[in-house]
């Protein structure tokens, strides 16, 4: 065979395998192009369907004016903590809400941190600094000279918020003064007021000034045994946060201070607005304890469902939420159509 030969036929080889080459990639890229129009189809039916779904809601909801509201945080409750509570979790889903919020309603605040801490604290206080929740605290802080005018979180609770009717949670330190034990601990901490002031004594005086009913618990066993006739309460339940043991300690439950808390502010025919913070699923996670988060997950849970028993849909909004998540990952790959909660 002749160089000419030769050179002809190495043309001829690499044009054939060019040729099979070009077929193999436009008979894949066909089928991967009929493949993405498939999924593509799935995705329109499933976008179609959710619209319907949507339209139909619509169409269904309450348009009655909200008389109470209850919001709940879940502090730190991201979507990979609900997913990982969700198998012991009950699950609400509503197709109907009541719009538009109203003003002058009685309010209560519900919390396992401290009543001063920061997610209750944005409720009724301002101020620059979110650790300024004592005097002692002020006392402490360079920042807090310059700021003269401004009252410490506690003080603003009780003095500048005498109408709260309810205020639950943590954080007694920061509202006895430094001449007063704390009942449970029996030590004047060194957290207690340097002012002076004993806030609990000064809460139950307006109270009495106003001839008004009130209670100041600071154990699960007092409040469980409320006065019915209860107008104003105070429970401060632990010199600090609350406990996350919390009946092994004596200490209620989210649950337990939510049903109270809206038997008294539901005696008000005008409505009520409530805050109902978990806040030690925050804690859990930044202890790195994914029990104590998923713990604490549930007993907001359940402080959700007594807030759905006591109330009526046709009258009260209620609103579960979360003000930031956690790096709490989930690994592994999920179906198509799988719920990302």
């Amino acid at each position: 065979m002749t160089g000419s030969s030769k050179g002809e036929q190495r043309i001829a080889t690499s044009l054939l395998w060019t040729i099979v080459l070009v077929v193999h990639i436009f008979c894949s890229l066909s089928s991967a192009s009929r493949k993405e129009g498939q999924e593509q189809d799935v995705w329109r039916r499933q976008t179609l369907e959710e619209l319907r779904h949507a339209l139909s809601v619509a169409r269904l909801q309450n348009k009655n004016l909200a008389r109470n509201i209850i919001l709940f945080i879940g502090d730190g409750m991201g979507i990979s903590t609900v997913t990982a509570s969700s198998p012991c979790m009950t699950s609400y889903e509503s197709d109907t809400h009541v719009s538009d919020l109203i003003t002058g309603l009685s309010t209560g605040i519900v919390t396992t941190s401290r009543v001063t801490h920061a997610t209750p604290a944005a409720a009724y206080a301002s101020t620059p600094q979110r650790e300024w929740e004592g005097d002692v605290n002020m006392l402490s802080d360079e920042d807090a000279q310059n700021c003269s005018h401004v009252d410490d979180i506690a003080k603003q609770l009780i003095r500048n918020n005498s109408d709260i009717k309810v205020i639950l949670g943590g954080g007694r330190r920061y509202f006895l003064d430094n001449s007063t034990e704390d009942p449970e601990t029996h030590i004047v901490s060194p957290y207690h007021r340097q002012d002076g002031n004993n806030l609990i004594e000064e809460w139950k005086e307006d109270k009495e000034a106003r001839n008004a009913t009130y209670s100041y618990v600071w154990t699960r066993d007092q409040l469980m045994n409320l006065s019915s006739d209860t107008e104003f309460l105070l429970g401060l339940f632990n010199p600090s946060h609350m406990d996350f043991d919390r009946v092994a300690n004596n200490e209620p439950s989210l649950a337990e201070m939510t049903e109270k808390a809206i038997e008294v502010l539901r005696k008000d025919q005008e409505g009520y607005f409530l805050l109902v913070e978990g806040a030690r699923i925050d804690f859990g996670h930044h202890s790195n304890s994914a029990y104590t988060a998923i713990t604490e997950t549930l007993d907001f849970n359940e402080a959700v469902e007594v807030a759905a028993r006591l109330t009526d849909p046709e009258d009260t909004l209620i609103i579960v939420t979360a003000d930031h998540s956690h790096a709490f990952n989930i690994q592994g790959y999920s179906s198509k159509g799988n719920d990302i909660l």
